[in-house]
């Protein structure tokens, strides 16, 4: 953009946006003068580092909302493991207690077992002991 072509109506800041702004005859270059040039220079310059400075502060609460969420996400992924770790540990020790009961099944039913056998084999002895002695003693 040529700034010898651009009003001072336009870039002044002193001007109300409000007044109806009135017919001119095209703008000559003669009208503008240094000091008006460099007023706008300025009051660009100006605009341009404020423009900056909110752009660094949106830039600086984007980062730090963007560590929050990663910060979150990383106690959550970790939460979900302690969740799944604690899962597997309490199946562990429901099978840990299940195999125990068996084996104690196992026992209490090997011990019956091992009764009746005794049982039957006493039976079975003193029914051979009682035959020796009436058959062969008499």
């Amino acid at each position: 953009m040529d700034w010898q072509l651009v009003p001072s109506n336009v870039i002044s800041p002193k001007e109300d946006n409000d007044k109806e702004i009135k017919e001119q005859s095209p703008p000559i270059a003669a009208e503008f003068d240094d000091s008006k040039l460099l007023r706008a220079v300025k009051l660009s310059q100006t605009r341009a580092g404020e423009a900056e400075v909110k752009a660094m502060l949106a830039s600086k609460e984007s980062e730090e909302v963007t560590s929050l969420l990663l910060l979150d996400a990383l106690k959550l992924s970790a939460h979900q493991r302690w969740v799944k770790l604690l899962e597997i540990e309490i199946s562990m020790l429901q099978r840990r207690r299940r195999l125990q009961r068996w084996k104690e099944d196992e026992e209490e039913d090997c011990v019956g077992d091992f009764a009746l056998l005794l049982g039957i084999a006493g039976v079975g002895l003193a029914y051979g002991i009682a035959y020796y002695l009436f058959r062969y003693r008499h």
